[in-house]
Formats: C-alpha cells, structure tokens, sequence
C-alpha cells in the first residue's frame, strides 16, 4: 500500500483507485519513489462459528491463491 500527495492540489482527486498515479507504470520501485509513505497489512482468516479465532485457509482457497503468483 502507498500514499501519494495530488499530482495538482488545485485540482480534485480523481484517480483509478487501482493504478493511481501510475498507470502503465506500476512497478515497486515508482510506489517506493514516489510514496508519501507505504505500508503492508496482513489479513487474518478468522471462524466465526470458533469465537472468531484465527482459522486456516481452506485448501480450495489456497489452490485459487497460489495461481496469482
């Protein structure tokens, strides 16, 4: 994740919320470069049936995860 400041602060921000500022150019290194600030999260998996205690991935979701590499 990376926060960017306007590339016009005169003007309102509308941009592609997946690309941003940098559309046919999204490699790590412009994000980095050009970031206010970055940042990474980590989602927990959690069942709600067990108190909302951490869960596993179920392995269809996992074979479905793995193709996005």
């Amino acid at each position: 994740m990376a926060l960017f400041a306007p590339k016009d602060p005169k003007e309102p921000v509308l941009s592609d919320l997946v690309q941003g500022h940098f559309s046919g150019d999204n490699t790590i290194e412009s994000f980095e470069e050009n970031a206010v600030c970055t940042g990474e999260y980590v989602h927990v998996l959690v069942d709600p049936n067990n108190g909302n205690k951490p869960a596993s991935i179920p392995m269809d979701w996992m074979k479905s995860l793995q193709l996005l590499k």
